[in-house]
């Protein structure tokens, strides 16, 4: 059933969306006509199958993202027990997930105002959280979200999150910025905020007051930009990586296995070189490979001529050598067989005598 055209709490389910926090999302607008400040929303539906403790569970979550203020985190809008559903404010993100897969891929490497304006984002939203006694416990790169605008989003808070349980917040800060720094590429300034983010201290709050304030040194004013720049980065489709031959397409496997078998087998032209030659006695060339040779001229000096090697037949083996053909000496002939051979032509003269006689006489 699709929920597109569907009008809860006074705005209409226009499209389906993607979020970086799980879910059904959808996107709303305002369709009351009040003067609202929010106008636009992303509505994250329960599945038809969900059961009760789901709709606990998200109106639990409706309770701490109202209980939190922060530009780095969505911002509750409402909850609608009747159908299941929870209204945020909050850009449209990508994941930073992207980001990760392409700095392990070698296809990214984060300047250190963009590392630093990530964690700035990240470590405030942690930060402004935990001053109100609240835990995050489920953040992940998949959960955090870089906006066309320059914001970083954390999302999941309330969803993963007890407020009496103490979380690994910090330890999951330090692996996410773990694997957003190329090992073979790291500034001295990024290094130090990692080792930074990495010392894990027991003051919690402390801790992520002294990583924001570093991140912050780190990006500086530019910071807002380089996430602006990173987000239109991760908005592009990401070029194929260049695959080993067996992972390519069927056609460049042929070819080339083809290619690697030729130059495996025994050449027969290199190992039997008497049974092959050529009228200026130059060295016979490969019976696979054609050389096609175009002489450009048009100079004083010679040119060097351009060579292009044009495939043939590369997948099968037609060419075979053969032995040289060998002829065996005509034996002499013996004495009976010439007497033979004699009276032969004899009886064949003297028939021939009789037919020409016989014709004469009858006509």
């Amino acid at each position: 059933m699709s929920l597109v055209g569907l009008k809860i709490g006074g705005f209409e389910v226009t499209e389906s969306t993607q979020s970086p926090e799980e879910g059904d999302w959808y996107h709303g607008v305002r369709s009351d006509g009040g003067d609202q400040p929010v106008d636009i929303v992303l509505i994250k539906f329960l599945a038809g199958s969900s059961g009760g403790d789901a709709l606990v569970d998200l109106s639990k979550q409706h309770d701490i993202l109202g209980a939190l203020d922060d530009p780095h985190i969505p911002k509750a809008v409402g909850f609608f027990e009747g159908v299941g559903a929870l209204a945020v404010e909050a850009p449209l993100t990508a994941s930073l997930e992207q980001a990760v897969r392409r700095v392990v891929a070698g296809q990214l490497r984060l300047t250190d105002t963009a590392l630093g304006a990530i964690v700035f984002g990240i470590s405030s939203a942690l930060l402004h959280a935990r001053q109100r006694s609240i835990n995050h416990g489920g953040l992940r790169a998949e959960g955090v979200g870089v906006g066309s605008d320059g914001q970083i989003v954390v999302w999941g808070f309330g969803a993963a999150s007890s407020l009496s349980e103490p979380t690994e917040d910090l330890a999951a800060l330090a692996d996410l910025v773990r694997s957003l720094v190329n090992p073979d590429a790291t500034s001295a300034s990024q290094g130090s905020l990692l080792s930074l983010v990495d010392q894990r201290m027991m003051d919690s709050i402390a801790h992520l007051s002294v990583i924001r304030d570093a991140a912050d040194a780190l990006c500086g004013k530019d910071g807002s930009s380089a996430l602006v720049s990173l987000a239109h980065t991760l908005s592009v489709p990401q070029a194929p990586m260049l695959l080993p031959f067996d992972d390519g397409p069927p056609e460049q496997v042929e070819v080339i296995e083809a290619i690697e078998s030729f130059d495996e087998e025994e050449d027969p032209i290199t190992s039997q070189p008497e049974l092959f030659s050529t009228p200026d006695g130059s060295p016979p060339t490969s019976p696979k490979l054609s050389v096609i040779v175009e002489d450009f001229g048009g100079s004083e000096e010679p040119a060097l001529p351009t060579v292009s090697l044009v495939e043939e037949d590369l997948t099968t083996d037609e060419y075979e050598v053969q032995p040289p053909e060998v002829f065996e000496p005509i034996p002499p002939l013996d004495t009976d067989t010439v007497s033979f051979l004699v009276v032969r032509g004899m009886v064949g003269a003297l028939f021939l005598t009789m037919l020409l006689y016989l014709a004469w006489r009858l006509f």
